[in-house]
C-alpha cells in the first residue's frame, strides 16, 4: 500500500534526517547544572496578645520594648485617654498592682534587684511576654521596669524633652494653680506623649493616694520621675532646671488628686 511504503534513493535520505531518533542512556542519564536560587523572598507570620505581651513566630532576636521608638512597638487602646499607651507599660502597671505594689513602702523609689530587672528586661523584650514573670512576686521589679522603659527613650523621645526651658521655669511657679499647670503641660505636649503623660501622672497619683501605706508623697514620686521625663545636657544651669522639673511634676500629680476621680483610675489600672 502506498501509506506503508518508505522512499528510496535521496528521497530516503532526507527520511533520515527528518525522522526523530532515541536519545542514549548516556545522554538521558548526563548531569545537570542547577543554578542556588535568587532573589527569593521568606515569608512568616508573627502575631502579638496584647493582653499578656507575648509575641510568636519571632525568628531572631530583636529588641521589641525598651529602646525601641514609641510609635515602633505596640500599644493599646486605655479607657480614659485619647490616643494609645504602650502595653508593655500597661501591662508592667498591672502586675505591679496584682502584687499589693500600691501599698509597697517605697514604691518606685526602692529598686527592683538588679539581676532580677536584667533578666526581665531580657525576656520581655524577647517577646516572651508576662508569662515569663510569673515566679516573680516583688512589685518593685515591676515599678523598677516602668521606670526603665521611660529611661530607655531616645533622648528626642522623652516625654518632656521638647519643651522650653523658660516654660518649664514658668509653670513651676507657686503663684500658677496646679491645674493651669497641669492644663498648660499638657497643651505643649503632642501625641502620643501626652496621652502617655496623663496615663503615667494618674499612675503616679494612684501611688499617692496610698500615701499612709507606702510612704510615697507627690514630692518624693516626683523627685524619682523628673530624671525619666526630662533630660538636658549636664551643666550648672540644668541642675536648677531639673528642680524645677520636679515641681511641674508634683503639681501636675496634686491636680490629679484634686479630680477627685482616682477610685474609677485605679480600677482601669488593675484591669
Amino acid at each position: 500500500m502506498r501509506g506503508n511504503k518508505r522512499p528510496g534513493g535521496l528521497a530516503a535520505f532526507f527520511y533520515k534526517e527528518r525522522t526523530a531518533r532515541p536519545a542514549s542512556r548516556s545522554e538521558v542519564e548526563a548531569p545537570v547544572e542547577i543554578s542556588t536560587p535568587t532573589n527569593f523572598k521568606r515569608v512568616g507570620h508573627v502575631s502579638y496578645r496584647a493582653a499578656t505581651g507575648l509575641f510568636s513566630g519571632l525568628d531572631s532576636p530583636i529588641s521589641l520594648f525598651f529602646g525601641v521608638p514609641i510609635t515602633a512597638q505596640p500599644r493599646m487602646e486605655v479607657e480614659g485617654y485619647a490616643d494609645r499607651i504602650p502595653s508593655i507599660i500597661v501591662l508592667l502597671a498591672r502586675e505591679m498592682i496584682k502584687r499589693d505594689g500600691l501599698k509597697a513602702e517605697g514604691i518606685f523609689r526602692v529598686p527592683g534587684e538588679s539581676d532580677a530587672v536584667q533578666k526581665s528586661k531580657a525576656a520581655l523584650n524577647s517577646g516572651r511576654g508576662m508569662q515569663a514573670l510569673e515566679s516573680e512576686d516583688s512589685p518593685h521589679l515591676f515599678a523598677s521596669l516602668i521606670k526603665d522603659w521611660f529611661r530607655s527613650l531616645e533622648s528626642s523621645e522623652v516625654i518632656l524633652q521638647n519643651i522650653t526651658s523658660n516654660e518649664i521655669t514658668r509653670m513651676a511657679k507657686d503663684t500658677v494653680p496646679v491645674q493651669q499647670t497641669y492644663d498648660e503641660l499638657c497643651n505643649f505636649l503632642p501625641e502620643p506623649n501626652r496621652s502617655i503623660f496623663v496615663w503615667l501622672i494618674d499612675l503616679l497619683a494612684i501611688v499617692c493616694v496610698h500615701t499612709d501605706s507606702n510612704l510615697m508623697s507627690p514630692q518624693a514620686m516626683a523627685t524619682v520621675f523628673s530624671p525619666t521625663l526630662y533630660a538636658p545636657e549636664v551643666t550648672m544651669a540644668s541642675f536648677a532646671l531639673v528642680v524645677n522639673v520636679t515641681k511641674l511634676i508634683e503639681k501636675c500629680i496634686m491636680a490629679a488628686l484634686e479630680r477627685g476621680d482616682l477610685e474609677k483610675k485605679e480600677q482601669v489600672f488593675a484591669n
